[in-house]
C-alpha cells in the first residue's frame, strides 16, 4: 500500500511539474510571438535577461527531470541537441575570455545554437498539450499582436508603462518593433485558422485584417510571408473540392491587399503609434532595413534615409562573402562577442562609423551607437560568425528535428509552414540571429516533434487542412 501511494505521489508530482514546464515554454512563445520584437525586450530584475528567455528557459529546464522519455526521440535528435548545446557553450567560454569581445553580444552569437539545442527538451515540456490547445494559443497570441499594432497606431502608451517592461529601449521603440516580424506574425495567423471553407464566416474579416496590415508594412520580406500564407491556404480550399470559393476568395483577398498596398504606397510619410510618448529616435531594424520617413505621435518626425534597397543587401553580401573567402573563415567564421565583424567585412572600422562618416555596410542606415552585425542572411550570418561547419551545424541539427517530426500529429500549417516563414523571412532580415524569430520557431518546432508519431498523447484529429 505504501509503495502504491508513494508511486500516485510520484506520478501526481510529475504531473504538475509537467504543467508548470509547458505553461513557461508557452508563455515565453507568446510574448514573443505576440509582442515580436518588443516583447523580446520586456526585461527582468537581472539585466540583460529578458522574460520571454527566462520563461522558456524555465520551462525547458524543468523537463530536465524527465530525461529519459527524451531516448522516445531517437539517437540523432539527441545527438543533434547535444551536439548544438555543447558548440554554444564551448564557443562562448572561448571567447569570454578575449578582450574584444562583449558579453551581450556573444551571448547573442550563440544563442542560435542554445535555442536550437533546447528543442527536444522544449518538446518533452509540451508532451501533454493537444493540437487544438497549441492551435488557439497560436491564434490569441498573432490575434493579440494585430489589436496592439492597431491599438497603438492611435494611442500612445506613457513612458512610465514602457520603461517599467524594459527601460530605454522599449520606450524607443514603437510596437512591435519590425515590419518585417510584423508581417510574418499576420502570415502565421492567417495560417491558424486553417483552409477557407472550413472557417466560420465570421472569421474571414479577421484573416483579410491580418492580410491587410501584412500588406501595408514597408518590408518585402513580410508580404512575402503574407503571401506564402494565402497560397498555403488557398491550395488547402482547393484540396477540399471547394474551387469555386477558392477562386473567389483569393480575387477578395489579394485583390483588396494589392488595392491597399497602392494606397498605402501613395503616402511620402507612415504614421505609426509608439509606446512612449517621449520616442525621440527610429527603430534602427524597423522594416528590416527598408527606412521610412517615421512621423510619431508625441515625438518630433524622424526622418531616416531609404537605404534598404536590393542593392544595398547585393552588396554587403557580396562584402561578406569576400571577407570570408580573403580571410580563410571559410570553416569556423570569426570572432563572436565583437560589435565590428560585420562591419570589417565591409571594410569600414568602429572609428569611421563613429565619426558619422560614411563608415558602415551599404544595409546599415547607422545613427545607432553601434553598427549592424546582422547582414540581414540568416546563411551568411552563419558563414560569418561560426563559418560552414556551424551553418552545416544549424540546417543538421534541424533536418534530424523534422525528419522525427515528418509523422507528426500536428498539422503542417502551424508547425513546418511558420519554421519555412521564418526561414524565408530570414533570409532578407534580422529574424534567426534574434530570440524574437529563434524562440518561436524552436517552439514551433518543439511542438511537432513532441506529436510525432509514437510520442504524443491520443487525441482526436484537429488538423487545419
Amino acid at each position: 500500500m505504501e509503495d502504491n501511494l508513494g508511486r500516485y505521489c510520484e506520478n501526481d508530482m510529475t504531473r504538475y511539474l509537467s504543467t508548470a514546464a509547458a505553461a513557461l515554454v508557452l508563455a515565453g512563445f507568446m510574448i514573443d510571438l505576440a509582442g515580436g520584437r518588443w516583447g523580446a525586450y520586456i526585461g527582468t530584475p537581472i539585466s540583460g535577461l529578458y522574460l520571454a528567455d527566462a520563461l522558456w528557459i524555465s520551462g525547458a529546464a524543468l523537463a530536465l527531470l524527465s530525461t529519459r522519455k527524451i531516448l522516445q526521440y531517437g539517437r540523432l535528435v539527441i545527438l543533434g541537441a547535444s551536439v548544438s548545446l555543447l558548440y554554444a557553450v564551448i564557443a562562448f567560454l572561448f571567447y569570454a575570455t578575449d578582450a574584444d569581445s562583449v558579453t551581450s553580444l556573444l551571448l547573442r552569437d550563440v544563442s542560435t545554437f542554445g535555442y536550437l539545442g533546447l528543442v527536444p527538451l522544449t518538446a518533452l515540456a509540451l508532451s501533454r498539450l493537444r493540437v487544438l490547445e497549441f492551435i488557439w494559443i497560436v491564434r490569441i497570441a498573432t490575434g493579440s499582436q494585430l489589436l496592439l499594432f492597431l491599438a497603438t497606431r492611435i494611442w500612445a502608451i506613457p513612458d512610465a508603462v514602457s520603461g517599467f517592461l524594459g527601460g530605454p529601449t522599449l520606450q524607443a521603440m514603437a510596437f512591435p518593433g519590425r515590419s518585417d516580424i510584423l508581417g510574418l506574425t499576420m502570415a502565421i495567423g492567417v495560417l491558424s485558422w486553417g483552409s477557407f471553407p472550413r472557417t466560420t464566416p465570421a472569421v474571414i474579416p479577421l484573416q483579410l485584417a491580418m492580410t491587410l496590415v501584412g500588406f501595408s508594412q514597408p518590408s518585402r520580406a513580410g508580404i512575402l510571408a503574407v503571401l506564402l500564407a494565402l497560397m498555403w491556404v488557398i491550395i488547402a480550399t482547393v484540396r477540399q473540392k471547394q474551387r469555386r470559393r477558392a477562386v473567389f476568395l483569393a480575387a477578395l483577398f489579394l485583390g483588396t491587399s494589392l488595392s491597399w498596398s497602392i494606397i498605402v504606397a501613395q503616402f511620402p510619410t507612415q504614421t505609426v503609434g509608439v509606446l512612449s510618448s517621449a520616442n525621440q529616435q527610429a527603430d534602427k531594424a524597423g522594416s528590416e532595413g527598408d527606412a521610412v520617413t517615421v512621423t510619431r505621435f508625441n515625438s518630433p518626425a524622424v526622418a531616416v534615409p531609404m537605404r534598404g534597397t536590393e542593392g544595398a543587401r547585393i552588396d554587403t553580401y557580396r562584402d561578406v562573402i569576400e571577407y570570408v573567402h580573403e580571410n580563410n573563415l571559410h570553416l569556423i567564421g570569426d570572432a563572436l562577442g565583437q560589435p565590428d565583424t560585420l562591419l570589417r567585412a565591409c571594410g569600414f572600422s568602429l572609428e569611421q562609423y563613429r565619426s558619422q562618416v560614411q563608415g558602415k555596410c551599404d544595409i546599415d542606415y547607422g545613427g545607432d551607437e553601434l553598427p549592424l552585425r546582422d547582414p540581414h542572411n540568416w546563411i551568411l550570418n552563419l558563414v560569418l560568425y561560426h563559418g560552414v561547419l556551424g551553418l552545416l551545424l544549424f540546417i543538421g541539427a534541424l533536418s534530424t528535428y523534422w525528419w522525427r517530426a515528418r509523422r507528426s500529429q500536428a498539422p503542417l500549417a502551424i508547425t513546418g509552414t511558420p519554421t519555412v516563414l521564418y526561414l524565408s523571412v530570414g533570409m532578407l532580415g534580422v529574424v534567426i540571429s534574434s530570440p524574437f524569430g529563434m524562440l518561436p520557431m524552436a517552439t514551433f518546432t518543439a511542438f511537432a516533434l513532441a506529436k510525432s508519431k509514437g510520442n504524443a498523447l491520443k487525441e482526436g484529429t484537429n488538423r487545419l487542412a
